[in-house]
């Protein structure tokens, strides 16, 4: 028996889930004027002046304080459920499929929220 590993968004999904889950989950008046908030850290993002988990952990921050737990979970499930599906590569999913068939132990590694991740992707491809 091996171990497979597999990075979520961009090898079995075909696009950053963190971002479409954050278009998903915050509510729209928020999400315009945390465009507005977060413009100079997204500027230095994109100029290379900042790291990639700095501006999610801002992001993060802005879209989700005040949120219920519950709340969010329940986003992230509907997520999981409606919109990560039609993410997925079929060729990594037939991947992952051979691998189970061997009897290998496929994980799932990511930078991504486990909050959706978790019931969505692993679900899929662990179940």
């Amino acid at each position: 028996m091996n171990l497979a590993l597999f990075d979520s968004d961009g090898t079995i999904t075909d696009r950053d889930t963190f971002t479409q889950f954050i278009l998903f989950a915050t509510p729209k008046n928020k999400l315009l004027f945390g465009r507005l908030a977060l413009l100079p850290i997204t500027i230095k993002y994109k100029l290379g002046m900042a790291k990639g988990h700095q501006i999610r952990k801002k992001i993060l921050r802005f879209a989700f304080r005040g949120m219920n737990e519950n709340s969010l979970r329940a986003k992230g499930k509907i997520y999981a459920e409606q919109h990560l599906p039609n993410y997925l590569r079929p060729k990594a999913m037939q991947r992952i499929q051979w691998h189970k068939d061997r009897g290998d132990t496929v994980t799932i590694v990511s930078a991504s929220l486990d909050i959706y991740l978790a019931l969505g992707v692993k679900h899929m491809v662990l179940s």
